[in-house]
């Protein structure tokens, strides 16, 4: 996304808005808000990843982001003009796979 706003700045306003809703809940603290609930946590992690095998995928989760409505029609338009040009060549030699570490809170009352 950040490559995708230098081409097209509207687009810097849904990168920032992306993880406005996760941000109250992340791998970063939700160890400690579940701990307050129940008492008890167990943090694991899992090595994953997220293959693409067009942009199509990616387009659509980006029109579902509350922020992306916000920009008007020829920002959106640009907005998938640029995203376009920036994931060309990640899918032109096979699917696009973006690493994402999972982690999973477990516990228990």
């Amino acid at each position: 996304m950040a490559e995708a706003a230098i081409l097209e700045p509207s687009l810097e306003a849904v990168r920032v808005g992306q993880g406005t809703h996760a941000a109250a809940f992340s791998e970063l603290n939700g160890e400690e808000q579940v701990r307050d609930v129940f008492g008890n946590v167990e943090v694991s992690f899992s090595q994953s990843a997220l293959i693409f095998p067009d942009a199509q995928p990616v387009l659509n989760y980006l029109a579902s982001i509350p922020a992306w409505h916000k920009l008007s029609a020829p920002e959106q338009e640009r907005g998938r003009a640029a995203l376009g040009q920036v994931l060309r060549p990640l899918l032109q030699d096979e699917n696009w796979r973006v690493s994402k570490t999972l982690v999973f809170l477990s516990a228990q009352r």
